[in-house]
């Protein structure tokens, strides 16, 4: 589990973006300046490319419905316990125990044993390369979270199409990572042995994962069974 530190959490209700924020300046505002490059204000001050502890740090919002926001569970619950917006509540922003069903419903990691249950037969392909808009971290921590949720409910779960399907595609590479079914890498931090190289195109693996669900659907039916099989990309795919 990933420890975070809330104590800076602050709201700025002029700011019409990113009201709640981290405030690591500690000034109570969303602090930004321009970024020539692109043109849009930054919380990056001295452009260096990445954000300091000392600068501020964004939260972004989900929508809930057509007018209608939450920030993600952990966060809500926190401005709840703190009571940082008890008196200037957002009427965009929804309740805690509204915010609480709505993950419910959209954080696959906690719907797993749910969705076995519900069809036994159940398989998934978990599809990453090694660049994604979702984690930028070495050790993949969202790669992992989503394998070991589908293999702890017993589901048959593989990392990736097999590396004879991308050569069917013309992707032919040497030292491709190529695992079996049910089984985790080595060592998660080593990425390069188990997600898609950035060489290959995201369309041709989602292809390729496409194919090897298809053939092992048909074995399946060959078999008797009556498989439900899942293409797990949680947009995990290279960019």
């Amino acid at each position: 589990m990933l420890a975070v530190d809330y104590s800076d959490l602050a709201f700025d209700p002029s700011e019409t973006v990113y009201p709640l924020f981290h405030d690591g300046n500690g000034d109570g505002r969303y602090t930004a300046v321009l970024d020539p490059r692109i043109g849009a204000r930054v919380p990056d001050l001295n452009l260096d490319g990445r954000l300091d502890r000392w600068e501020d740090f964004p939260l972004d919002t989900y929508p809930v419905d057509d007018r209608r926001v939450t920030y993600s569970r952990p966060v809500m619950r926190e401005i709840a316990r703190t009571g940082l917006l008890d008196d200037r509540w957002p009427e965009t922003l929804v309740a805690l125990d509204e915010a609480g069903a709505y993950w419910d419903l959209r954080e696959s990691v906690r719907l797993y044993e749910r969705a076995v249950g519900a069809i036994p037969e159940l398989e998934a392909m978990i599809l990453c390369g090694v660049r994604d808009h979702v984690q930028s971290l070495p050790t993949k921590p969202h790669i992992r979270q989503a394998f070991d949720g589908w293999r702890r409910c017993g589901a048959w779960v593989k990392v990736n199409p097999s590396a004879r399907y991308l050569r069917d595609l013309g992707v032919v590479l040497s030292g491709l990572p190529d695992l079996p079914a049910n089984a985790e890498p080595a060592d998660w931090a080593d990425s390069a042995r188990y997600v898609m190289p950035s060489v290959v195109p995201r369309p041709i693996y989602e292809i390729a994962a496409i194919y090897e669900m298809a053939d092992r659907a048909r074995l399946l039916l060959s078999e008797g069974h009556r498989p439900d099989l899942c293409l797990v990309g949680q947009r995990f795919g290279t960019q």
